[in-house]
């Protein structure tokens, strides 16, 4: 199965890493383009939180924990050895900026 063939495989960390980003970073993009769009989502029929916010701060604020956590994947990765330290380090300053 490809499961069991994945966790045995060397590429288990990079891999299940990999996800993790991937999970972590849909739901504020997803959110994000909701709310830029949210003309077109109303027209379109659509009904989610996002088309209710108009001041958008609301959206920031459901996309934040997704946010840090997705923040603090550099370091987990650094630490779990399927990067080098240098992912945190080059990772720090786009974050700090965002999050100014």
């Amino acid at each position: 199965a490809l499961g069991t063939g994945l966790a045995a495989s060397p590429w288990a960390a990079p891999a299940a890493w990999l996800f993790t980003m991937q999970v972590l970073w849909q739901m504020p993009h997803f959110y994000a383009l909701a709310w830029i769009h949210r003309a077109d989502y109303q027209r379109g029929g659509y009904s989610m939180f996002p088309l209710t916010d108009k001041t958008g701060l609301e959206t920031a604020a459901m996309c934040k924990p997704y946010l840090v956590a997705l923040c603090a994947l550099p370091v987990a990765a650094s630490s779990a050895g399927i990067a080098s330290w240098m992912l945190p380090v080059g990772c720090a300053l786009p974050s700090a900026v965002w999050w100014r």
